[in-house]
């Protein structure tokens, strides 16, 4: 019932929600499935990616897009002339709102569309089950927790379902990274962590960390972090020589440098915003400090699954601390989100309600804008549903709404500082001891 009832709500959604992001993460991997295109950061370099800093997401997304479009060709009648119809106001016109590209279109042909774009996601997150179906083969009552947590998570759920990023991909990539350490097949969990940095940012800040925890030894990490960085490289390279750099936007760009820059709320100073990011430097180089500080023979004698765990727990720590110290989307969340649901499935070491807490804080402040609000509906009626009020305009009229929403993202960050204490305290240290978690 679990599976059927997950199944049944992602259907549901799939077709009659998104964001502007699926169109954009669409747009150009049909450049890959349509005309061969393999290097689009070049192919738009004297573009207004150039020229504005945006550049497409990493490479890896690039070409799983533009293949799942080629394979469901057949499938999806009507979408050249829909990418045709993009490219006219996305590349020739630079103009047009969100609605102007689904408006020339029947009710049908809007779902249809949506629904095509989405459907890689749900065979991705198929396999997602797989692998932690695998993973926790050993225990019955984990598995279910686990499968229930994910399948029934609300980030995931809103991420991929309803606003319609890609990264589910790159939480796939994660389990079977995950798989691969717990298996102690070390040099492929190296290679999948290099695909892994192929398709999104966020694996650059669990990188050292991670290295430094899966390895043994200094050799044995040093080993490990080329296999992943040659696995990065052999796709990066060749798109940096043949964009004349610009694929490096796809990774560091002006419109990111600003992002990070912000201050965390749009109510506290950019001064608290960079201190935030100094504690997290702090935090971030005592971590390794720690790691750094294992003797051969601790490390030598940890087994697969203290080692799995150990990864999994310094990883949920780095990224919950970077979430408290930076500017958080909702679909952010999806990068810890499969260590998460490990540290769920085990028990997490504070009050589950306490989880519940952090994902209510976090939809709260982010749900607020009129485009992540009844305008995800837009595939129904665009022109309707995007000239809907947000949930900010209507709660403004009762309540200073700014206020709540600037409340909430600083108790959100309150709360990812202690859950990365009570890691550190409860799961890291024990093993790092040689002691048994909390």
């Amino acid at each position: 019932m679990i599976f059927l009832g997950a199944l049944f709500l992602r259907l549901l959604l799939m077709p009659v929600t998104m964001h502007s992001d699926l169109l954009f993460t669409n747009y150009f991997p049909y450049f890959f499935s349509s005309a061969g295109v393999w290097d689009i950061y070049g192919y738009f370099g004297g573009h207004y990616l150039a020229k504005e800093g945006y550049a497409y997401y990493a490479p890896l997304v690039y070409y799983l897009t533009g293949s799942a479009q080629w394979f469901l060709h057949a499938l999806n009648p009507g979408f050249d002339f829909f990418m045709t119809h993009a490219h006219t106001l996305m590349y020739e016109r630079l103009a047009g709102s969100i609605g102007d590209y689904l408006e020339p279109f029947s009710l049908r042909q809007r779902l249809q569309f949506v629904f095509m774009m989405k459907l890689p996601y749900l065979l991705a997150d198929g396999l997602c089950v797989l692998f932690i179906s695998m993973i926790f083969k050993d225990s019955a009552r984990e598995r279910r927790r686990a499968l229930f947590f994910w399948l029934w998570s609300p980030v995931l759920i809103f991420s991929v379902y309803i606003f319609g990023t890609y990264r589910i991909y790159p939480a796939l990539a994660v389990w079977i990274f995950i798989f691969m350490v717990q298996q102690n097949r070390k040099t492929w969990a190296a290679f999948f962590f290099g695909l892994l940095c192929l398709m999104d940012n966020f694996p650059w800040v669990l990188f050292a960390p991670v290295f430094m925890a899966l390895g043994r030894d200094w050799p044995e990490r040093a080993r490990l972090s080329a296999v992943a960085l040659l696995t990065f490289g052999a796709v990066f390279a060749p798109l940096y020589v043949s964009s004349h750099g610009y694929v490096i936007y796809a990774y560091v760009s002006p419109v990111l440098n600003k992002a990070v820059l912000q201050s965390l709320t749009g109510h506290s100073a950019v001064a608290f915003t960079l201190v935030m990011k100094a504690v997290f430097g702090v935090f971030y180089g005592g971590l390794l400090f720690k790691l750094s500080r294992l003797s051969r023979s601790a490390l030598g004698t940890m087994d697969a699954a203290r080692r799995t765990e150990l990864v999994v727990w310094v990883s949920t720590a780095v990224l919950l601390f970077f979430y408290a110290a930076s500017q958080t989307l909702a679909h952010y969340f999806m990068w810890v989100l499969p260590f998460f649901v490990i540290l769920q499935a085990k028990g997490e070491p504070w009050k589950p309600a306490f989880t519940w807490a952090l994902i209510a804080l976090l939809f709260l402040f982010n749900l607020d804008k009129q485009t992540l609000n009844l305008g995800l509906l837009m595939p129904l009626d665009p022109s309707f549903f995007l000239s809907r009020p947000s949930l900010h305009d209507v709660m403004d009229r009762w309540l200073p709404w700014g206020k709540v929403v600037a409340a909430s993202r600083l108790l959100f960050s309150l709360l990812c500082l202690e859950f990365v204490r009570r890691i550190f305290v409860l799961r890291i240290r024990p093993l790092l001891e040689g002691r048994d978690s909390l």
